[in-house]
């Protein structure tokens, strides 16, 4: 049975992708994370899928001195190399807007995350008040506005893997079309930033 790694994205609780992950895909193991700085991708994992700011920290990580140890197959699905838009690194929101929904995360997180999931088209329930990674969520923020990957040195780095990038031609958040010119991303038709995309394309053996 493969054992796959999934690098979830911003505002979705882990134990939701991993209940996708496992009705969607019942012949492997899956495992989810919080999209945090990965330290190590070892050698139980066959494929690793990033989402959105997962795909940004799976690609940050390929970009460290760990390339030649990485071998499973790599999925990143709306992935960015910088998320606000003034970076020019496929991200579509700008400073302003992410620093709104900073302080409307401080003030009512529910409120902020429902407003986050009709705009990204995201398919789960929106999580709870009483849920352990709202205070992550809200971190993460301050990350998403300053941090971005250089493109040539993730050209660079995807060269070495087996990988491929899907984005929706109508993402809200990620310029399908930078993706596609840039990262030679596929872009899948009709489809927004969500990560039920993955399901509808032969998958990497």
């Amino acid at each position: 049975m493969m054992n796959w790694l999934w690098v979830g994205g911003w505002g979705v609780d882990p134990e939701a992708l991993k209940n996708w992950a496992t009705n969607n895909f019942p012949s492997a193991n899956h495992f989810v994370i919080l999209p945090a700085r990965l330290d190590r991708l070892d050698g139980k994992f066959d494929h690793v899928i990033g989402w959105s700011w997962g795909g940004f920290r799976v690609l940050e990580y390929l970009l460290g001195d760990f390339v030649s140890k990485v071998t499973p197959a790599i999925t990143l699905v709306a992935p960015f190399l910088g998320f606000c838009s003034e970076d020019g690194l496929g991200g579509k929101c700008s400073r302003i807007h992410v620093n709104v929904l900073k302080r409307w995360m401080a003030r009512n997180p529910i409120d902020a995350l429902r407003d986050f999931y009709q705009r990204a088209g995201l398919p789960f329930e929106i999580p709870s008040g009483h849920n352990k990674n709202i205070s992550f969520w809200a971190s993460e923020l301050d990350k998403i506005i300053k941090e971005k990957l250089d493109l040539h040195k993730t050209k660079e780095a995807l060269a070495k893997t087996n990988s491929r990038i899907l984005v929706g031609e109508f993402d809200p958040l990620v310029d399908a079309s930078w993706l596609a010119e840039n990262l030679d991303a596929i872009k899948c038709t009709n489809k927004n930033h969500d990560i039920t995309m993955f399901s509808e394309l032969i998958l990497i053996k």
